[in-house]
């Protein structure tokens, strides 16, 4: 069928439809055609075939097309989201290393409370076994060494508990060892006795004490040992 017997149905169909004044619905398509007119067929059917192949070709290309822009947008959407994991591990490798500067710092701050403690604990020791003169002195009497030395004791006390509660609230707990067990993944041996009535293997003596932050020992606690 030509463009323009097309063009000549359709316009036949609308003058028919202007004319009875009726809907498509109500359209009969034998009232259309005269009876010396006659329809080919064929060609309309081979008409027909050629838009079904011109539609089948037209739904590849637009189903390609839309292969291609969905490939497009999942290689998009790959890459973006393989640039935010890549930022993200670059966030957690720069979050380990703050971290580990800053445990490195804080183990630092540490260890110099702890030889503090140990200075003032030495002190507060070697006062217990201090000797106090017994008789009355140009710049001190008799009684009030004893209470010097009661205040002394009484502040130097206070200072070992209150740096004890400050390594407590930072998380760093103290290495248990008197009487315990000897571990040697969590104490140095200094010394060693041989004492029969104690138990073998057991920490007599503690020279030094250790510490564990975060689940790992920052200081391992010196001790003396009996072995039998």
């Amino acid at each position: 069928m030509s463009d323009f017997s097309k063009e000549e149905l359709i316009t036949k169909i609308f003058e028919w439809i202007k004319a009875e004044s009726i809907s498509l619905e109500e359209l009969d398509f034998n009232q259309l055609v005269s009876n010396d007119e006659t329809i080919d067929f064929k060609t309309i059917f081979n008409e027909i075939s050629s838009i079904k192949s011109e539609m089948k070709q037209v739904t590849r290309i637009e189903n390609r097309r839309i292969e291609v822009i969905s490939d497009y947008f999942n290689k998009e959407q790959d890459f973006q989201q393989k640039f935010i994991n890549q930022i993200n591990n670059q966030n957690e490798e720069v979050q380990k290393i703050i971290e580990e500067d800053e445990n490195i710092r804080k183990s630092n701050l540490f260890y110099s409370i702890f030889e503090l403690r140990d200075f003032i604990e030495r002190f507060y020791n070697s006062l217990q076994v201090l000797p106090f003169p017994q008789r009355k002195s140009i710049f001190c009497k008799k009684n009030d060494y004893s209470k010097i030395s009661s205040i002394l004791n009484e502040n130097i006390s206070f200072m070992l508990k209150k740096i004890d509660n400050i390594l407590e609230k930072e998380g760093i707990s103290r290495i248990q060892t008197l009487h315990q067990k000897f571990n040697s993944k969590l104490m140095i041996g200094i010394e060693i006795i041989s004492n029969p009535s104690l138990e073998n293997n057991i920490v007599v003596e503690e020279l030094r004490k250790g510490y564990i932050y975060k689940n790992k020992v920052i200081r391992y606690p010196k001790v003396k040992v009996n072995k039998i």
